[in-house]
């Protein structure tokens, strides 16, 4: 249940489920056909994932860069 809770606090998670929700309201109304919905949905999901991965791995070199600065550079 925290990771829909972390999902909903965050813009990024907010975005994609709007995206989601539109996606699946253009395809209940046969505006788009079901294979259009899932290959939406595969690159909603697809660029969430990436950005939230990008975003792990910058925290990650930011933090190892802080604690090298911290303890006097590397030797």
């Amino acid at each position: 249940m925290s990771a829909i809770l972390d999902l909903l606090k965050s813009e990024r998670g907010i975005t994609m489920l709007a995206l989601i929700i539109a996606a699946t309201v253009l395809a209940g109304l046969r505006i788009v056909t079901a294979d259009q919905w899932v290959t939406y949905t595969q690159w909603i999901f697809t660029a969430y994932a990436s950005a939230k991965t990008i975003t792990g791995v910058a925290q990650i070199i930011t933090s190892a860069s802080a604690n090298a600065n911290a303890n006097g550079g590397a030797k």
